[in-house]
């Protein structure tokens, strides 16, 4: 480093100007780890602007897809399940975990509140709160509590659940999940069509067709049982 510091001052200041110049391309000081690829630009990108129903619809899908994470670990907790069905629940939770990590560090990137209710089975308590007056605001599913009760699992449906084993609790499973998961597409269409910000609609879009897919499964699996 020492044999640099010769430089003539003309030459030093060209040096400066063409370092400003691709000074955009990394934002790292000296000696900082480097950012994991992508990452910075996809939260610069959910930065950039969004709308109320961006923030509604992730505010209320990570509560709503922490119930299926947590539906799917009482699967996999259980002996005696047919593969196909361990498997659907192993898919299950690792991609919603992933998605509602990105929700939760777009919502922090905005500066946002955060979810407009906790996850898991007390979920079915969000009648009549405040949460659901932004529900309702944005036109989003939960509009009315006939709603609510079909797209999310009661505190009920989660006993029975735990309790059950072998081909009950697979029913119960593929049934429950069936509905809840109407919950979700319904969510993830609204924001396709009512949302601003271009990752979250395609984040939305992305969850539309996955649980589609898996709705398909589920009665295929529900058929064979």
């Amino acid at each position: 480093m020492k044999r640099h510091t010769a430089i003539p001052a003309m030459a030093f200041a060209a040096a400066l100007v063409l370092a400003g110049c691709g000074a955009n391309t990394t934002s790292e000081s000296p000696g900082s780890a480097p950012s994991a690829p992508g990452t910075a630009a996809q939260t610069a990108a959910a930065s950039a602007e969004h709308s109320r129903a961006d923030t509604i619809f992730l505010s209320q899908m990570i509560p709503h897809l922490e119930q299926a994470v947590e539906v799917s670990e009482i699967m996999l907790g259980k002996k005696d399940i047919d593969p196909q069905i361990k498997q659907l629940a192993e898919d299950m939770k690792a991609s919603r975990t992933q998605e509602i990590e990105q929700m939760k560090e777009w919502l922090q990137a905005w500066g946002e509140p955060g979810t407009m209710s906790t996850g898991g089975p007390s979920m079915d308590a969000r009648d009549g709160e405040a949460g659901n007056e932004g529900e309702r605001d944005a036109g989003q599913p939960g509009e009315n509590d006939e709603s609510d009760r079909r797209v999310e699992m009661s505190e009920q449906q989660f006993r029975e659940l735990r309790s059950a084993q072998g081909i009950d609790a697979e029913r119960l499973f593929l049934t429950g999940m069936a509905r809840h998961h109407e919950g979700s597409i319904a969510m993830a269409e609204q924001e396709a069509k009512d949302g601003l910000n271009p990752e979250v609609m395609a984040l939305a879009k992305k969850i539309a067709a996955e649980q589609r897919a898996e709705v398909d499964q589920m009665k295929e699996l529900v058929a064979s049982l």
